[in-house]
């Protein structure tokens, strides 16, 4: 099994903040329904504890997402993008780090 860290944005534009989360779970599920060979691990639901609106939790599980990160490079896993991460600050750090550690980094197909 090949873990996949999934970078997706999470805050989002204003009012995005739930309709991403649901994205995310929804993507999750269909892609450990077609690709029974990976995990998918999203870290914005892993975190989703820490209010993203109080700046020193927000860099807390901004360092936890760089932390998991390194775990999964260094299982052999990817990273795999989508959504509107071109506007996002946090995928943008998040793939940053990945070609920074040498981890694949690859545009997600959507699972439909």
């Amino acid at each position: 099994m090949k873990p996949v860290y999934i970078i997706h944005p999470y805050r989002g534009k204003k009012g995005e903040y739930k309709a991403n989360i649901a994205r995310i779970k929804d993507l999750c599920k269909r892609l450990s329904e077609r690709l029974p060979g990976i995990i998918p691990i999203a870290p914005v639901l892993a975190f989703d504890f820490l209010d993203d609106e109080d700046g020193e939790e927000r860099e807390k599980a901004i360092g936890y997402c760089m932390d998991l990160l390194q775990v999964v490079g260094k299982a052999g896993g990817e990273a795999w993008y989508f959504g509107d991460w071109q506007n996002s600050k946090g995928c943008l750090r998040e793939m940053e780090t990945a070609k920074k550690l040498g981890i694949p980094l690859r545009e997600g197909m959507e699972a439909k």
